[in-house]
């Protein structure tokens, strides 16, 4: 019985570990992604033939930052 209960707490202790290594990586992902939408504001504001495309649209809105340049289908 206690190897069972020893068990237990070893699988709860991974997947609390787990859950955290995801949710670190989640939250570098993110502001890895306000940095790119940051330099694309930058880039919009020094360049007037700045185009978007599609994903980085989609990206930068779903941040909340707003980049009024053109979006480009190609």
């Amino acid at each position: 019985m206690k190897a069972i209960i020893e068990k237990i707490v070893v699988a709860l202790a991974l997947l609390v570990i787990l859950f955290l290594v995801v949710k670190v990586l989640a939250i570098g992902i993110e502001k890895s992604d306000r940095v790119e939408c940051q330099k694309l504001l930058s880039q919009y504001r020094e360049y007037p033939l700045f185009y978007l495309t599609p994903n980085e649209k989609e990206m930068c809105d779903y941040l909340g930052v707003t980049i009024p340049a053109p979006v480009k289908y190609e």
